[in-house]
């Protein structure tokens, strides 16, 4: 195992043994200022290690480990004027 999938493995342990309470205000944090510049930050190793974890508390699902990282997706450009249409 390479210490960036061991260091996840960790942080997913700290993140199981929080209390509901704290797992809901990281909950929160995508929606708030905070998340674009924490995600950078952080790397997109982050980001998919608790995109898991959120999708993992989704009803019906039974996966608790923490899927592979992948590529961050890009937004797309949006033009503005008449090269919009």
């Amino acid at each position: 195992m390479n210490p960036i999938e061991s260091y996840l493995e960790e942080i997913f342990s700290r993140y199981q043994s929080l209390p509901e309470d704290e797992k809901e205000v990281l909950k929160t944090i995508p929606n708030t200022p905070l998340a674009a510049p924490l995600g950078k930050l952080l790397g997109p190793e982050m980001g998919d290690l608790f995109s898991s974890i959120f999708a993992e508390e989704t009803p019906g699902q039974t996966d608790t480990q923490p899927t592979a990282p992948q590529e961050p997706m890009e937004q797309p450009v949006r033009r503005a004027g008449l090269g919009a249409r």
